[in-house]
């Protein structure tokens, strides 16, 4: 978990998008915030690759859309808001990933 955590707050997305994979594909019916997490991880890694954002994330969300319609749209919706607030998308993933609401310190936020 400490590498996990440590990938979080370096900006380096590979562990953490293993790791919400494995958590969003253990879920029979995952919750849209499970899955907007996921795409918006994805997403992020998309930009941050210099790949046009969809390129690899849009698979992804069409075989959401076959399985789970209307929480495949939510996801986009949660997806787009972490996108839009970066800020949010990092505390809310210490917060699932570690149970905490560490900021990029790792010290508790009030």
């Amino acid at each position: 978990m400490d590498e996990l955590r440590q990938s979080l707050e370096n900006g380096d997305l590979s562990e953490v998008e293993k790791r919400i994979e494995h958590l969003a594909s253990a879920d029979e019916a995952p919750t849209a915030l499970a899955l907007g997490v996921r795409l918006a991880v994805a997403m992020a890694a998309e930009m941050r690759d210099g790949v046009p954002v969809g390129s690899r994330s849009g698979a992804m969300i069409a075989g959401w859309a076959k399985n789970w319609p209307q929480t495949a749209d939510d996801a986009v919706v949660v997806a787009r808001e972490f996108l839009l607030n970066p800020g949010k998308l990092k505390e809310t993933l210490a917060s699932r990933l570690f149970g905490d609401r560490a900021g990029s310190s790792g010290e508790a936020k009030p």
